[in-house]
């Protein structure tokens, strides 16, 4: 997980260190939606309004009660957040490259704000408001949206792991993936099942 040293635009706690998953693990395909928040909640705290739309602006507790609530729904599925290094594996899909399709990042694959462009890229389109769930193309594992849109929650911490090899990590505090606008973890780099991400 982090970046290589190489990596362009790194933080200086961004070091690589070997991360293993053992156990499988299941992430939807997409942020939840707005529709399915109002279901389950009984409200749309979303501010860009729209059906298909991610849900935002959920604080952790929020995210909590979601899950409790689809949890008492059927227990069978035993839904929780991902933990930062499922979240990085997933985002990775794969990939040797920063983001999981290439060296470089603009809006047509991607919603971020594209005036600030990643690396000395070209700026791009900045949509100022997030886009339907499944408007912009998947990840190789089918996941939607892993590089912006909305910053997503995951169950533990985003830093501080030690330079030893870990097994199936959980911190103790709580993060969202972000990086430049509404975004979740905009720069990853994986090689096989081994991620880096910023």
């Amino acid at each position: 997980m982090d970046s290589p040293p190489d990596e362009p635009q790194q933080d200086e706690d961004e070091l690589p260190h070997e991360v293993t998953l053992t156990r499988g693990f299941w992430m939807a395909n997409t942020t939840v939606t707005q529709v399915l928040w109002q279901a389950v909640m009984g409200n749309n705290l979303g501010h860009f309004n729209g059906a298909d739309r991610p849900v935002e602006k959920v604080s952790w507790e929020d995210t909590q009660a979601f899950i409790g609530k689809m949890n008492g729904l059927k227990q069978e599925l035993k839904l929780y957040l991902p933990s930062e290094a499922q979240w990085e594996y997933t985002c990775c899909a794969g990939s040797n490259t920063p983001f999981y399709w290439d060296e470089q990042i603009d809006s047509e694959p991607v919603n971020f704000d594209g005036n600030y462009p990643y690396n000395q890229g070209h700026k791009s389109e900045n949509r100022a408001q997030t886009v339907e769930v499944k408007r912009l193309p998947c990840n190789d594992r089918g996941l939607y949206q892993m590089h912006g849109n909305v910053w997503e929650w995951c169950q533990d911490w985003s830093a501080g792991y030690p330079a030893k090899p870990l097994v199936d990590p959980h911190g103790t505090h709580n993060i969202i993936h972000e990086s430049m606008s509404e975004s979740r973890g905009l720069k990853s780099r994986c090689t096989g099942d081994s991620c880096f991400a910023l």
